[in-house]
């Protein structure tokens, strides 16, 4: 796949990244060269899928908890993945949020 889709020396942040969509984007972006930054709410489900993606690809990976419903946990997680890596090339929002209510109270 790398050959076809390289991203060596790039780095991808994956909000939403400890399951599902956003697991697998980030363990498709190490698998074509990157560099990734998986960030979620629950930081031993990030883990868990920050070392499928190291052992899978031998990339650097690290895990930042993040509530992309809080700006500061927003920033803070921004800043560790800057503080890695030195630059986001690569940005995935698979973050849900789910609001509940009548449309005319949202």
């Amino acid at each position: 796949m790398k050959g076809l889709f390289d991203l060596s020396g790039k780095v991808a942040l994956v909000s939403g990244g400890s399951s599902g969509l956003g697991a697998d984007a980030a363990l498709a972006y190490a698998k074509a060269g990157a560099d990734v930054a998986v960030l979620a709410r629950r930081i031993n489900k990030l883990e868990e899928t920050k070392q499928r993606i190291q052992s899978e690809t031998g990339r650097k990976v690290i895990a930042v908890e993040c509530d992309v419903t809080s700006e500061d946990s927003i920033k803070s997680a921004v800043q560790a993945v800057l503080n890695q890596f030195g630059k986001i090339d690569i940005l995935l929002n698979d973050a849900g949020v789910a609001v509940h209510g009548s449309v005319e109270t949202m």
